[in-house]
């Protein structure tokens, strides 16, 4: 099976993430799965880059909905995706994405 490059792109950023974390904290327990992501993570980050591609051309467009982005940046939040990481994609505030997210709990 073919991985998406974005997935790799991801499995590189989490293994050297890993890396990272390792070395500050010392050994880890090695995971079971030796291939790295299973297919439910693959499928959960494939899912995850589809909203931010969405979100951000949401955001880029000159005639684009705000409601329409507040009501994606407000479901995307409350799923799990990183504020930070919504407001680099949407141009939004990330002050006014987790105030909309607050507002919807």
């Amino acid at each position: 099976m073919e991985l998406d490059p974005r997935i790799a792109l991801i499995r590189r950023v989490h293994s050297d993430r890993a890396s990272r974390q390792k070395a500050a904290t010392g050994p880890r327990r090695k995971r079971s799965d030796a291939r790295g992501l299973s297919q439910l993570d693959i499928d959960r980050e494939r899912r995850k880059l589809d909203r931010l591609e969405r979100i951000t051309q949401l955001g880029t467009q000159a005639s684009y909905s705000r409601s329409a982005l507040k009501e994606e940046l407000t479901e995307a939040a409350r799923s799990g995706v990183p504020i930070a990481t919504l407001a680099r994609a949407s141009g939004v505030s990330h002050v006014t994405i987790r105030k909309w997210r607050d507002a919807a709990a």
